[in-house]
């Protein structure tokens, strides 16, 4: 089965990968989203990616020839992104919730990132400023109360391989991550804090007067599937989807 393949395979995460592996992974999403989810799509080929790590993402769009602008919070990912893509990417460093465009885009991709952010309205309603009227967002995250939602595939102890654990009482949560993960215990209180689950983001595009265009709930999400070598399934279960969806996939436009 695909989900113990997954779960036997958990210590091959993107996390683990060096800087250029993990740049490569990247480029295999922004190739799967141009030939899976965009194809047909008229979004005048003007991107801005949010959260863009490495650049990989972008250089696929750079490849299809788009106009590309990378955001990232990270300095050293900014430098890496600058030094290892092709020119005519423009990468800044900056915060989404700060975040002010100097011009609108076609074409948005936030893809699990806004689980890590801390105001996500605000976030959201500088997105909103930066697409244009008719354009695209396209957004990506793994729902908090799904299997391993916590991010705990990043971890080092065996507490990486179980499921749900973080859904437990904060003060057990962090009792465990002081045990046997310390390092990590400020990274993974954050997604404690943070994370999001189905029903609160589609509360939150209805208060901000977001359209979705098409979504996918998916048992094995385009992500596993390039970093497992495992088949892509969608979650067509009418129940426990905040429980048994591994990632939401939403295609977006203003109403």
């Amino acid at each position: 089965m695909a989900l113990s393949k997954i779960f036997k395979n958990l210590e091959k995460t993107a996390a683990s990968y060096n800087r250029d592996k993990y740049w490569n992974y990247q480029k295999a999403i922004g190739q799967y989203y141009l030939e899976h989810l965009l194809k047909g799509i008229d979004h005048k080929k003007t991107v801005l990616d949010i959260g863009c790590g490495e650049g990989g993402v972008l250089s696929a769009f750079l490849e299809q020839g788009y106009q590309c602008t990378g955001l990232e919070i990270s300095k050293t990912r900014v430098q890496f992104a600058r030094e290892r893509n092709q020119a005519g990417i423009n990468f800044i460093h900056g915060n989404i919730e700060e975040f002010k465009c100097e011009k609108e885009y076609g074409l948005i991709l936030f893809s699990d990132v806004i689980e890590h952010v801390a105001n996500k309205e605000k976030a959201m309603m500088a997105i909103k400023k930066c697409l244009q009227p008719d354009g695209i967002l396209l957004i990506t995250f793994p729902p908090y109360r799904s299997a391993f939602g916590g991010h705990q595939q990043t971890l080092r102890s065996f507490l990486k391989y179980i499921p749900y654990w973080h859904l437990l009482p904060r003060k057990i949560f962090i009792g465990l991550l002081k045990i046997f993960e310390r390092d990590y215990l400020e990274s993974r209180l954050e997604i404690y804090d943070r994370g999001l689950t189905i029903r609160q983001f589609e509360a939150l595009l209805k208060k901000l007067d977001f359209q979705v265009s098409k979504k996918w709930d998916y048992l094995v999400r385009p992500r596993q599937s390039l970093r497992f070598g495992v088949p892509i399934r969608e979650n067509r279960f009418p129940f426990f989807k905040e429980f048994l969806t591994t990632g939401v996939t939403y295609l977006i436009q203003h109403r």
